[in-house]
């Protein structure tokens, strides 16, 4: 992969700022870039950089990542809670951001402004070797490098091993989420990708899991 300068640079981004108008729903973003940074850093680089009031819960916490562009202030912020598991209530302009209960996302998806992008998934990848590699700054570097607005959320913190001889983009992108075991969606042309929640809703499931866990030999599950 890249050099680590790369990644540096795009650890240091901020948010460039265009004013549209009056009010906090007219203002718009030019660019709202951050990679496997504390959630925190995040929300403060945007209230504070809308000149927006708001308060900051301390139980929000986890490192994202997301990469927006030409978007409403309003729509970076949902984004940013969606990615940090938390929400946010508008008390006569003065934002808080505190965490959200359950895993349901609720109004945070209404009114969001969609982004626009060309569908890398069969972009030819001639050779990937990926070994223990960081998933927040490796998978944010594969979209940021294809021009895909995405959000990564809290609780991806493992390593990826990803082996391509010959592929596209689509199989990197599900090899890597696979390896982390992270899921990926597609929602108003964001690339949203989440920590996907282990089932352990059959019993012969858990077993399974336990027994992959312990490196044991284990019978398919039927």
């Amino acid at each position: 992969m890249r050099a680590r300068s790369l990644l540096a640079v795009l650890l240091l981004a901020s948010a460039g700022i265009a004013s549209a108008g009056t009010g906090n729903r007219s203002l718009r973003i030019d660019k709202f870039r951050y990679v496997d940074t504390d959630a925190r850093t995040v929300f403060r680089h945007l209230f504070k950089e809308m000149h927006v009031a708001y308060s900051l819960s301390p139980k929000v916490k986890g490192r994202i990542s997301v990469a927006l562009y030409k978007v409403p202030f309003t729509t970076a912020l949902k984004w940013t809670c969606i990615a940090s598991n938390s929400t946010f209530i508008d008390e006569n302009g003065v934002y808080s951001v505190v965490p959200k209960a359950g895993s349901d996302c609720g109004t945070l998806r209404n009114d969001l402004e969609p982004q626009s992008f060309k569908d890398p998934s069969d972009h030819p990848i001639k050779k990937m070797h990926v070994v223990n590699a960081d998933f927040q700054p490796f998978m944010s570097e594969l979209l940021i490098n294809n021009h895909v607005p995405f959000v990564i959320g809290v609780g991806l913190k493992s390593k990826v091993s990803v082996e391509i001889r010959e592929g596209v983009f689509a199989d990197a992108l599900s090899a890597a989420c696979h390896s982390a075991s992270a899921s990926y969606r597609v929602h108003e042309g964001i690339v949203e990708i989440m920590a996907r929640e282990p089932d352990f809703s059959c019993p012969k499931r858990l077993w399974q899991k336990l027994l992959d866990l312990c490196s044991c030999p284990a019978k398919s599950c039927t």
